[in-house]
């Protein structure tokens, strides 16, 4: 059986003088192939160097990076406005506030006038939205009071249309027509009668 070993580790060594020895061993058979392996030795002074010199590398790049992200964070920050700018963003929106109250105020006006076009009184504009069809509420309205008075008012019964009467007609009428003519209209049998 072949005992081949892998083996991609670094050591590191000191030696006597303060010199680091790096060893670096591939694939082995078994021996160590020092020449082909690539061993580095180097003093202490060097390698502290190699690893500064490393370390200034990676901090460099994320030096860089870390400025193009602050970069790009100044670019989308909003930018301080003046004091110009913020008085006329401050016009703008007392002219819009304004605007908008005069709109708020001429639909009302309208409702107002619609409302009383429709015999309605004009108070009723303050409770309801401006966008409100006045022929439609009219009705709605007339229709709610009709059926009110329909539930619970007075509806006079056997009521006509007050029509004349000439006194050749309240002279045919017999007597119960007479009563009832005046249980109906007593002013018309007032008149009649003499």
């Amino acid at each position: 059986m072949d005992n081949n070993n892998t083996n991609n580790n670094t050591a590191t060594g000191t030696t006597a003088e303060g010199t680091v020895k790096e060893t670096q061993t591939g694939t082995a058979t078994g021996t160590e192939n020092n020449d082909a392996e690539g061993t580095v030795t180097m003093s202490k002074a060097d390698y502290d160097k190699a690893i500064q010199a490393a370390e200034d590398r990676v901090r460099t790049k994320y030096s860089k990076d870390i400025k193009a992200l602050e970069k790009k964070v100044a670019e989308l920050t909003p930018v301080q406005k003046t004091e110009a700018e913020l008085a006329i963003e401050q016009r703008l929106a007392e002219l819009e506030r304004k605007e908008q109250e005069a709109d708020a105020k001429a639909k009302t006006l309208n409702l107002k006038t619609v409302l009383q076009a429709h015999s309605l009184d004009a108070d009723i504009a303050d409770y309801l939205k401006t966008d409100v069809d006045a022929d439609a509420f009219s009705s709605a309205i007339e229709k709610v009071v009709a059926t009110r008075l329909a539930a619970s008012g007075y509806k006079p019964t056997g009521h006509q249309a007050n029509q004349p009467i000439t006194q050749a007609e309240f002279d045919k009428m017999s007597y119960d027509q007479k009563v009832e003519l005046y249980n109906r209209d007593r002013e018309m049998w007032k008149r009649l009668k003499h």
